[in-house]
């Protein structure tokens, strides 16, 4: 078949992958999730500020490649959401021809490879997790056509033994390094993979000519030159190779959660997906049930050939075995990072991404083989197969972007999965027209990226994470924003309805944050307290107590009010309270770091809520709730002083 018959459908089919890639890529997916900021950021550092990592350790320790490739289009188009994204869909764009390219090389000794490449092309272009991946603007979509170039030039390189593939393959083996932790399997499986090629060396009547020394070391050296930079770095910084690692690994004797992660992993491609809804259709697996019963009869028929000896199609050759072995070895290998991340959702569609694209090559090749079944394809390639691939690809692409743009993007819970609120209220401080001297945002987590990307007064901000503290300046106007996900308690802000000066709707109906301006501090409304006085080393003093009303079975609620007297000395410290017995016997111990140390002002006050869960079989009695503030990193309390 002249190559010429696949260009206009492949050209077809990437334009029309390009079309789902870019479609509304600036508002779908909504808001501007965590990781996403984050990435936006460290990719400034990198094109705008002259930071150049080989490896990035912040966020548990990220790879590179996407982040290199990302800031040379911020370069080209400037900073932005827009850019971040599109650099991601160029990713997986690219993939499609590339996975035409790997596939058709390692099956070349299949008489119908170009088909079956042409078709695994078009399930990945078409499929609804690479869809997913390629318009988020996270690195692991960089891992697919990284590997994929791999293994296509490696088994270009074996089939015609040029010296310069083997350079090639190996240039693009050590990139994978450097673009998902998952592609760390990739070695592991071209080792296992290649060793029908270690037994044809001492067989002598071996009929296929086999790679020379020097074009393995070229292989081998040019892969190790390329992952060299991240290997001293792990060697300068050992804790870090594993430190992502540790965090989701199986810990002793969690034999049956270990079980649990392997069969979640195995069901993932055709059974059940990935449940987290930022990511997946809750449940909706890699391939579906057709797709997936193509896949078993794929992956039975590459098991078929490789233990065959003899037959059609040079399976006696080495390298056709190496070819089908792969095939084999390809699918445990990358769904081994999923099945042993037990201690995070699983299975995920991420840490399965090296999976990508030689999945397609099996349920394509099943394919094949009922087509060629029920009609020789011999007699069918010059038109009909042609407009079966279009046909094919034409359902695959409606399927996946109703799954997409309609069910996917709308389901509820996408706007706080992605921080829309965050996004929303950045837009806002941006964009408002009150001036204030101080400026608090709730967030779930402290300094949140989103609001660091997107905020013109990022610098200005100060943090009330998880809401669970209030701080009021000592002078001057104060904005305080409330988004739905980090809402502080109810009763602290009840009187505050006067100062609400913008309170937009979700796309659900539902307040998306509350923006609260107060023109001086005096007109602040607190709680009411109970009176008490207590002096941490004339840094900050207690003034105030009150104790929320709880039901029986819940954690006991205190709030604690401190006035901040003085500068902090260096330290991380914190609030912290034990509940004692009237024998001085600590019973539970709470803490609070809502508002940082680092944070607070001359002259400030600060609310604090103190949750106390309350152990089970706690006798009834008067109990006293000591408090202290402590530095964890230098096993320190602030002395208590009394009136003298």
């Amino acid at each position: 078949m002249r190559k010429g018959t696949f260009l206009f459908p492949l050209t077809l089919i990437t334009l029309a992958g390009v079309a789902l890639r870019f479609y509304q890529l600036n508002t779908i997916p909504p808001g501007l999730h965590y990781d996403v900021a984050a990435n936006a950021i460290l990719v400034e550092d990198i094109a705008i500020r002259g930071y150049r990592p080989t490896f990035i350790s912040a966020y548990t320790g990220k790879e590179v490649l996407f982040f290199y490739s990302t800031a040379a289009l911020y370069r080209l188009i400037g900073s932005s959401v827009f850019a971040l994204r599109a650099s991601a869909a160029l990713w997986g764009i690219v993939t499609i021809p590339i996975t035409f390219f790997a596939l058709q090389q390692l099956l070349r000794h299949d008489r119908h490879s170009r088909w079956l490449a042409a078709f695994g092309a078009t399930m990945l272009a078409f499929s609804f997790a690479h869809l997913v991946w390629s318009r988020f603007g996270l690195r692991a979509i960089t891992q697919p056509p990284v590997q994929a170039l791999a293994v296509g030039f490696l088994f270009r390189a074996l089939r015609a033994g040029r010296t310069q593939d083997f350079w090639i393959a190996g240039i693009f083996t050590g990139l994978s390094a450097h673009t998902y932790l998952a592609a760390r399997a990739l070695p592991f499986v071209l080792a296992i993979s290649t060793l029908p090629l270690l037994r044809a060396y001492w067989n002598p009547r071996s009929i296929q000519p086999l790679p020379s020394a020097k074009q393995i070391f070229g292989f081998i050296l040019a892969s190790s030159l390329v992952v060299a930079p991240l290997g001293i770095h792990f060697w300068e910084h050992p804790q870090e190779f594993l430190a992502r690692i540790s965090q989701v690994a199986p810990r002793t004797a969690e034999v049956e959660l270990v079980w649990q992660g392997i069969t979640a992993a195995l069901g993932m491609i055709f059974i059940s997906g990935e449940q987290y809804h930022r990511f997946n259709i809750p449940g909706k697996s890699l391939l579906g049930p057709l797709l997936g019963a193509m896949f078993l009869l794929g992956y039975a028929f590459a098991a078929w050939r490789l233990l065959r000896t003899r037959g059609e199609n040079g399976l006696d050759k080495p390298i056709n075995r190496v070819a089908e072995l792969m095939l084999i070895v390809w699918i445990p290998a990358f769904l081994l990072p999923t099945a042993l991340a037990v201690h995070e959702v699983f299975p995920s569609t991420v840490r399965a991404f090296g999976l990508f694209p030689l999945l397609f090559a099996l349920p394509a090749r099943g394919m094949i083989l009922v087509l060629d079944k029920f009609a020789s394809l011999h007699t069918m390639q010059k038109i009909r197969l042609p407009i079966i691939l279009l046909a094919f690809a034409g359902l695959t692409g409606a399927l996946t972007t109703r799954n997409y743009f309609a069910i996917w993007s709308n389901l509820k819970t996408q706007h706080l999965a992605n921080d829309g609120d965050l996004a929303h209220a950045a837009q806002f401080l941006n964009t408002r027209e009150e001036n204030a001297d101080s400026i608090y945002v709730s967030a779930i987590h402290h300094q949140h990226p989103t609001m660091a990307y997107l905020a013109e007064e990022y610098e200005k901000i100060k943090w009330l994470r998880d809401a669970r503290a209030l701080a009021i300046p000592s002078d001057g106007s104060a904005l305080y924003l409330f988004p739905q996900s980090a809402q502080p308690p109810s009763e602290w802000i009840s009187k505050w309805k006067s100062a609400l000066t913008y309170a937009p709707l979700d796309p659900l109906g539902n307040v998306d944050f509350h923006a609260y301006h107060f023109d001086h501090v005096r007109a602040i409304p607190q709680p009411e307290f109970q009176d008490m006085y207590a002096n941490f080393g004339n840094i900050a003093k207690l003034t105030g107590f009150r104790i929320v009303a709880s039901q029986t079975g819940q954690p006991l609620l205190v709030d604690l009010r401190l006035h901040v007297l003085n500068p902090l000395p260096d330290g991380d410290y914190r609030l912290v309270a034990d509940l004692l017995d009237a024998w001085g016997y600590p019973w539970v111990q709470s803490f609070n770091e809502s508002y940082p140390a680092e944070q607070w002002r001359e002259g400030e006050n600060i609310i604090a809520r103190l949750e106390i869960p309350l152990p089970s079989g706690i006798p009834p009695g008067e109990y006293i709730l000591a408090s202290t503030l402590y530095s964890p990193s230098n096993y320190h309390n602030l002395p208590a002083l009394d009136s003298d």
